[in-house]
């Protein structure tokens, strides 16, 4: 049998079905909707292996053709070969949008196998259609109550609403679905929930008017109320106010008003509609109460001429007026009391044509009381008495008694109808005060739009002027930038060629720290052979090879002392050489910055001369200030680099520092010398001390035996000897003090002159600094401007937001304002006089024309303020076209922000 359906199915299987199932494999969402549209090709015809076009979409995902098929009237139920249905395919591989639609689809037509199937499957139940629908709310709206019974089993919200606000229960109740209502109640759905209107479910059954939603309605809300007087109340909830408060109009009012003070017309209008009521009220109570005493003289006529009549009724009768009374007295305090805030509770005043609907509606509040209470209170106590004893006595006395009695209620009822009179004027009092706030709120609201039109003149003032101050700043920097191009340049120049003058005294530096090295040696060796020279003094070496030593060392510290000589003078030119070229220097920055002083002044009378110029053509401007900015960045780098090469220099000049310092080392060597030399005076003082002592010796061993004379004239030629040595020594050592002397003088003004240099040096790197600083100052300067633009920038965005909520206030008010006026011309078409009636149209209309006047004035001033925005975002970014810093793109995207921000208010109008 599966093999004939095949079969048969591939028989009708033509071009135009398998062009239309390679389009739902690609997606072409179009090309299905012109195949679908030709005769004879259907979406579930199956092809040989058993699929269909409606299959294949729903395992592959495309929703749109999915939705283009379901709207050509595809039917879901059909199974593919493997007995699948395109749901089975949608939920098996897992695709959310696929299964949405089918289950919105198969909801809507009440299929609920297919509504299991896909619970089962754990398919999304709650998502929504582009008309904010759940599944759920389709099935209440198609009135299918077993979908949304299972739909609720398997987890569905019941309160789920959609993009209007409105409640499953809700649209079940406009479709007249009984049996859906019934579930939805019996599930617990929210009988007071309100759609985005104000209305609730109560509004939607009076639109219907179905007798049987009727009946569910009330059925559910007696077991509401009575599930509420079983239930404990707190103290906050059992008070008058505790219940949510629903106006007339069904929106529910809030305890505190949420709008400000002087905008407060939707509380008086509520006011002025639950007064309007009250008094209608009054009057059918008045009409009644005059019904029953006309009711009451004809029962009284007719006891005087029948006095056997049941006095009973009469009683009864009595009873009732007085309940009536009653009841009206303590419903106006009570709405007097509570500041009209029970306007939601039964209109069971309106239908006062019996005792019994009074008591009725008072039984459920615990503060209420029966008719026999009302009768022990209201009836007199002489009254009760004298009726004890005329039921003791009996009798005609009686009759008469009971006639008086009813004739003096009566008299306390005419009493109370004048008081309700009174309270009927009263009302109408309020309602005149009502009427008064109304038109205050009309005036604020005049007030009010003047105060906008005021605000944007200002803003449209101050945007200009800030835009004007802008166009000359620019022009002031982009003389500016000119001129300090070309300065720029000018100094390039001059530092390249100091830059390759210092070059050359950085190789010069190098050779006389590769000198100095050399010297340093040549001073080790000298150190040595002094080393050399105490020992031979001290005695371990023999005084004629001392002597000898001592003449070498001499020779060869003279050839040092004249090495260093020649050296010092070297190093003297040297220093002299660049010292002249440092003054030239400090004479080239000293001509730049006295040239930069005399061109600022031209440059000022040329400033404005430009200004002039440039407020005649400012579209000129604009492309010379994107120009300038490039000049600007580039000058920037150009100063970056020249900062580098101050850098390098002051690296160069740290090299001559160490030149120096060498110098200082070379003179604490002389002083060591010095130090040197000093030691050696002490000891050649030493040998003086041992030849005095020896010559007193030889004094004293002149007496000795001539066998000794011998010894005593070899030792008379070693003293001599001695002696010339010593002298020659002496000799040495004061040449030697002379020449250190000379070396400490050529020290010293070789140091006075570096000092010199480095001064000159400090003053150079000073004026450097100097330079820096202005630039700091002068790139501090921009940052300002830039903030300040900001500033402007969100002062700006603050104000349209301001605006933008002013306007969407305004709006609003005027949409309540319309309402108002509405349900105020109903009502005086309800109440007036045919006079009352033509002059609330006419000031209807007038109302009418000014609301068109706010909306065209709104609309003009909406206008103005994107045009406002649309050249400032011009002037703007023909002023940053190019290169852009950070700081300009976060002003252009506040300004694009602040663009979208009164569109986006638009679209969401």
């Amino acid at each position: 049998g599966k093999f004939l359906f095949t079969a048969f199915r591939a028989n009708e299987w033509n071009k135009n079905d398998e062009r239309l199932l390679a389009a739902v494999e690609h997606g072409e969402v179009e090309k299905v909707a012109s195949l679908l549209a030709k005769k004879g090709v259907s979406a579930v015809k199956l092809d040989s292996e058993g699929k269909s076009a409606l299959h294949v979409a729903a395992a592959r995902g495309h929703t749109d053709c999915l939705s283009v098929m379901l709207a050509h009237g595809a039917d879901l139920s059909v199974t593919d070969a493997a007995g699948l249905s395109p749901l089975h395919l949608a939920a098996k591989n897992n695709h959310i949008e696929c299964s949405k639609k089918l289950l919105q689809v198969k909801t809507a037509s009440g299929n609920i196998q297919t509504v299991q199937l896909l619970c089962e499957l754990k398919s999304p139940i709650n998502l929504k259609d582009a008309d904010g629908l759940p599944s759920l709310l389709l099935a209440a709206k198609h009135a299918h109550a077993e979908v949304c019974s299972t739909l609720l089993e398997c987890g569905a919200e019941i309160d789920a609403s959609d993009n209007s606000g409105r409640t499953a229960l809700m649209l079940a109740i406009e479709s007249n679905a009984v049996s859906a209502v019934e579930v939805l109640v019996h599930r617990g759905a929210d009988l007071l929930a309100v759609d985005s209107q104000g209305h609730d479910a109560l509004y939607y059954f009076k639109l219907s008017g179905n007798s049987e939603v009727k009946s569910v309605l009330t059925a559910a809300l007696n077991k509401q109320q009575i599930s509420d007087k079983k239930s404990p109340r707190s103290p906050l909830s059992s008070g008058p106010s505790s219940p949510s408060i629903v106006t007339s109009t069904g929106t529910p009012a809030s305890n505190k008003s949420e709008t400000p003070k002087r905008f407060n017309y939707k509380e008086d209008e509520v006011r002025g509609t639950v007064l309007r009521e009250e008094v209608e009220k009054l009057h059918e109570e008045r009409n009644m109460l005059l019904e029953t005493i006309e009711d009451l003289r004809q029962t009284v006529e007719q006891t005087v001429g029948d006095p056997e009549l049941d006095i009973k009724g009469l009683r009864t009768s009595v009873l009732i007026l007085l309940t009536c009374t009653f009841t009206s007295q303590k419903h106006s305090t009570l709405q007097e009391n509570e500041d009209l805030k029970d306007a939601s509770r039964p209109n069971s005043m309106a239908s006062n044509s019996s005792f019994h609907s009074t008591k009725d509606e008072f039984e459920p509040q615990p503060q209420d009381h029966s008719p026999i209470q009302i009768e022990k209170r209201d009836i007199p106590v002489d009254i009760s008495a004298r009726r004890e004893d005329d039921e003791k006595e009996g009798g005609k006395g009686g009759n008469k008694e009971e006639i008086r009695l009813l004739r003096q209620a009566l008299e306390s009822v005419q009493v109370k109808l004048l008081e309700t009179r009174k309270e009927n004027r009263s009302l109408q009092a309020k309602l005149t005060d009502t009427q008064e706030r109304y038109h205050q709120a009309v005036e604020e609201v005049e007030e009010l739009r003047t105060q906008m039109a005021r605000e944007d003149d200002e803003l449209e003032r101050h945007v200009s002027s800030t835009l004007e101050h802008e166009v000359k700043q620019l022009k002031a920097q982009l003389i500016q930038s000119g001129s300090e191009q070309e300065k720029a340049a000018q100094q390039i120049k001059q530092l390249e060629e100091m830059v390759r003058r210092a070059e050359e005294e950085r190789e010069s530096v190098k050779e006389k720290e590769q000198r100095t090295a050399q010297i340093e040696e040549l001073y080790k060796e000298a150190k040595e052979e002094i080393r050399m020279l105490q020992e031979a003094l001290r005695g371990t070496v023999p005084v004629e090879a001392a002597a000898k030593d001592f003449e070498e060392m001499k020779a060869e510290l003279n050839e040092v002392i004249a090495g260093l000589q020649r050296r010092l003078l070297e190093l003297s030119h040297s220093y002299s050489e660049t010292k002249s070229q440092l003054g030239a220097a400090q004479k080239q920055l000293a001509e730049a910055q006295a040239e930069r002083s005399t061109s600022s002044s031209p440059s000022s009378n040329q400033q404005q001369q430009q200004v002039q110029m440039l407020n005649n053509r400012m579209e000129e401007l604009q492309t010379v200030l994107a120009d300038t900015e490039k000049n600007f960045l580039a000058a920037q780098q150009e100063i970056s680099v020249l900062r580098q090469e101050a850098e390098a220099q002051a690296q160069s000049t740290v090299a001559l520092a160490d030149h120096t310092h060498v110098m200082s080392s070379l003179g604490n060597a002389i002083k060591e010398l010095e130090s040197q030399a000093e030691s050696l005076k002490e000891e050649l003082h030493q040998k003086t001390v041992q030849v005095e002592a020896l010559h007193n010796r030889l004094t004293a061993e002149k007496d000795v035996t001539p066998d000794d004379s011998v010894s005593r004239l070899d030792h008379e030629t070693l003293r001599e000897q001695m002696e010339g040595e010593v002298n020659h020594l002496t000799q040495l050592l004061q040449g030697a003090l002379r020449k250190q002397d000379e070396m400490a003088l050529e020290a010293a003004d070789a140091w006075q002159k570096n000092r010199a240099e480095r001064e000159a040096l400090q003053e150079l790197v000073m004026s450097r600094e100097k330079e820096n600083q202005t630039l700091s100052s002068r790139l501090a300067e921009s940052q300002d401007a830039v903030c300040q633009l900001k500033q402007l920038v969100e002062n700006h965005v603050a104000s349209e937001r301001e605006k933008n909520k002013k306007i969407d206030d305004l709006s609003r008010e005027v949409g309540k304002l319309k309402d108002a006026l509405n349900s105020l011309s109903q009502l005086s078409y309800s109440s007036g006089s045919p006079s009352k009636r033509q002059q609330q149209s006419q000031q209807l209309e007038t109302m009418q024309q000014q609301i068109k006047q706010l909306q065209y004035q709104l609309a003009e001033s909406k206008k103005q303020h994107n045009e406002i925005v649309s050249v400032y975002r011009m002037h703007l970014l023909y002023a940053v076209q190019g290169q852009m810093d950070e700081d300009v793109q976060k002003a252009l995207k506040q300004i694009l922000m602040m663009c979208k921000v009164p569109s986006q208010a638009k679209e969401a109008c």
